[in-house]
């Protein structure tokens, strides 16, 4: 067997069944998990895998396991090493029915499994199988779900359509994305609590349930929530609290698109599962930032392969600045507003039913056909049967969306290219925002997150508790009295 590549901790698995594009499913055997598998040669010339196996080949795939090691970004779980395939095949019974009905696991996947088994020993039956496993999108992208309100290959419709996609679902991916680039751009990963709600704290939500839903549902105590929702960073320290934390070296994404943004269903009693970042094959490192951004500008070249020195990156953000949109296209910068951009761009287009239109010079016509104030709100309008025009400053008019999402969304789209406004800074914005929706909205009342979940199961367990020792010492215990508070 081959040496694991990955000290990570090792599970069993079974290959479950082969997926398209080269990739399979297994199965995690301790709790039945199913986790994405690609069959990973090192030594190989697969153009789709080359970045990786270069970097596991000079002895990084352990940082690169780390580094993606984030419940917003698609992990790496493990690495499965299996014997050649050929070897591994089930042994033939040539007496099988095969329209018995026995349908064990083994007689079930054992075609599938052969299938993948003999694709991938064709080339070389003397190698092992080596397989990265990686968090399964059980649910498909972000662009599964914006083709299925509009499917692709339609006409346009003449106006957008605001208002399809429900709130709660954009604030969820909002929320997500901008957690997965805080931890990118700036190593901070946040701590979730839910904790009892003190005496004044349910003063508050009983007030903004009647804001939200009249008194009535205040007097029935339906849906008072009885817990606080609470996030804050790992590193306190507060010089670091707007830059990069220490000994971190950010990541700037740079091609956060739906077709990238993954989706898994709910584990629990939450509205929807966990959102996750993938698709880091442009992914750029900024070297040299150890220990902050106080000397390191946060800004990678625009082109996927060019290759830039320090100086060169700094001295393209002043021109940018000093020049705009004079700057050649070619040499213009890519920072961390422009990942932030790229978030807004897919909080317009889950609002509006349709795609922000190129922020910049328009490939098709040369117009700007998006007005900021950094591009000027009084550039002339596109002549050409082109896109139309958007204004920055009317998503205030969409008012099928509460104000703060609204807020973050013109908030996000006035990032492009900027160097000034770190993802944290944009997160706790956005999660103030979120707050007033979830509290003072109906549906946001009506929505369940990842914290409703945590103190759905914490006072499950607090009630199993209570009953078991009950039954081991009759010591009668109230539940509200020994609520702890849970983490994330």
């Amino acid at each position: 067997m081959a040496e694991p590549i990955l000290p990570l901790p090792r599970s069993s698995y079974t290959l479950y069944k082969p997926l398209s594009d080269g990739l399979y499913l297994v199965r995690r055997t301790g709790d039945g998990e199913l986790l994405l598998a690609r069959p990973l040669d090192v030594d190989g010339d697969d153009a789709e895998t080359s970045h990786l196996c270069d970097l596991i080949r000079h002895g990084g795939a352990l940082a690169a396991a780390n580094l993606l090691n984030h419940e917003n970004l698609v992990s790496i779980y493990d690495e499965m090493v299996e014997l050649p395939a050929a070897a591994a095949l089930p042994p033939s019974n040539p007496s099988h029915n095969s329209d018995s009905d026995d349908d064990s696991d083994s007689d079930r996947h054992a075609a599938p499994i052969q299938a993948v088994a003999t694709q991938i020993s064709q080339p070389s039956t003397s190698r092992p199988l080596r397989f990265l496993l990686w968090d399964y999108a059980d649910q498909g992208t972000l662009q599964d779900v914006l083709d299925a309100y509009h499917p692709p290959n339609t006409p346009t419709p003449t106006a957008p359509r605001r208002g399809v996609i429900p709130e709660s679902f954009i604030w969820h991916v909002s929320l997500s994305l901008l957690s997965a680039l805080q931890y990118l751009h700036q190593g901070r990963r946040d701590v979730r609590v839910a904790r009892p709600q003190t005496p004044e704290e349910a003063d508050w939500d009983r007030t903004d349930l009647v804001i939200a839903l009249g008194p009535d549902a205040a007097a029935s105590g339906k849906l008072l929530r009885r817990f606080v929702r609470v996030r804050y960073a790992e590193e306190e320290e507060e010089e670091e609290k707007k830059g990069a934390v220490r000994d971190w070296w950010p990541v700037l994404h740079r091609d956060v698109s739906a077709k990238n943004v993954f989706l898994q269903r709910p584990r629990g009693t939450e509205t929807y599962g966990a959102v996750k970042l993938g698709g880091f094959g442009r992914c750029f490192v900024v070297s040299g930032a150890v220990g902050g951004l106080k000397d390191v500008p946060m800004v990678a070249p625009e082109g996927w392969e060019e290759e830039v020195s320090v100086a060169g990156l700094r001295e393209r953000l002043g021109r940018w600045k000093r020049d705009g949109l004079k700057m050649d296209r070619s040499e213009r910068p890519y920072t961390q507003g422009s990942d932030l951009f790229a978030v807004g761009k897919l909080v317009y287009h889950m609002m509006f039913g349709t795609e922000l239109p190129p922020a910049e010079e328009c490939p098709g016509c040369e117009c700007v056909h998006v007005r900021t104030e950094k591009m000027g709100y009084d550039l002339p309008s596109c002549p050409h049967d082109c896109v139309g025009d958007v204004d920055i400053q009317e998503i205030q008019k969409a008012t099928e969306y509460s104000v703060p999402l609204r807020i973050l969304a013109k908030a996000l789209l006035l990032r492009n290219r900027d160097d000034t406004v770190y993802a944290s800074q944009i997160l706790d914005a956005a999660w103030s925002g979120y707050l007033s929706w979830v509290n003072r909205t109906a549906d946001g009342r009506l929505y369940r997150d990842e914290y409703d979940d945590m103190w759905f199961r914490q006072q499950n367990k607090v009630r199993f508790d209570k009953r078991r020792r009950e039954e081991e010492h009759g010591e009668p215990m109230q539940v509200d009295s020994i609520t702890p508070s849970a983490v994330l």
